[in-house]
C-alpha cells in the first residue's frame, strides 16, 4: 500500500495527480524490491553481470511493473487544506493505493508463462531459492489481510 499525494486548485486534477503519484510509487517499490533480490538470484543461478539473461530479466521486471500499476486499486481518498494550501488556494489530496498479493502473484506467473516453459531464465527461476523465498513472502503478506475468525 502506498499513499499518493497531489496538490491542485481543482478537485479532479488533485486526485489525478495523487493517483499518478501512487502508481509511480508502486512501480518504483516493485522495481526496488526486484533489484535488491536480483543479485541473490544471479549468484544462485550463476548468471554473470554481462549475461544475455540480464536483459531478459530486466524486460520481465519492466513488463510486470507496468502490469502491476494496472492491477493496483484505490482503497480510499481524503483531502485537506494546510496553511500554505489556504494561502495558495489549493487542496492537498491523498489516495491510498495498493495491489493484492494474489494479483501480484498472478501477474508474475502470467508473464513467466508467456515466456514458455522452455525459456532458460524461467527454468532457473522456478528451481531457485529466490522463488521459494518470494512465495514465502507473498504467503506472509496474504496472511496479514486474512480476517481473524474465532470459532
Amino acid at each position: 500500500m502506498v499513499v499518493g499525494i497531489g496538490v491542485s486548485q481543482r478537485v479532479d486534477l488533485g486526485e489525478r495527480k495523487a493517483v499518478m503519484n501512487a502508481k509511480q510509487q508502486i512501480s518504483e517499490s516493485y522495481k526496488d524490491y526486484v533489484k535488491a533480490s536480483t543479485e541473490d538470484f544471479r549468484s544462485e543461478t550463476g548468471i554473470g553481470p554481462g549475461s544475455e539473461m540480464n536483459d531478459d530479466f530486466e524486460n520481465f521486471v519492466e513488463s510486470v511493473s507496468l502490469r502491476l500499476v494496472e492491477g493496483a486499486r484505490m482503497h480510499s481518498t481524503d483531502s485537506y487544506r494546510s496553511k500554505s494550501d489556504r494561502k495558495n488556494g489549493t487542496y492537498t489530496y491523498l489516495v491510498l493505493y495498493g495491489i493484492s498479493p494474489q494479483t501480484l502473484k498472478n501477474m508474475m506467473e502470467t508473464e513467466m508463462n508467456k515466456r514458455g516453459n522452455d525459456d532458460v531464465l524461467y527454468q532457473k527461476f522456478m528451481k531457485s531459492e529466490y522463488k521459494k523465498e518470494h512465495d514465502k513472502k507473498v504467503a506472509e503478506f496474504k496472511q496479514m489481510f486474512e480476517p481473524d475468525i474465532d470459532d
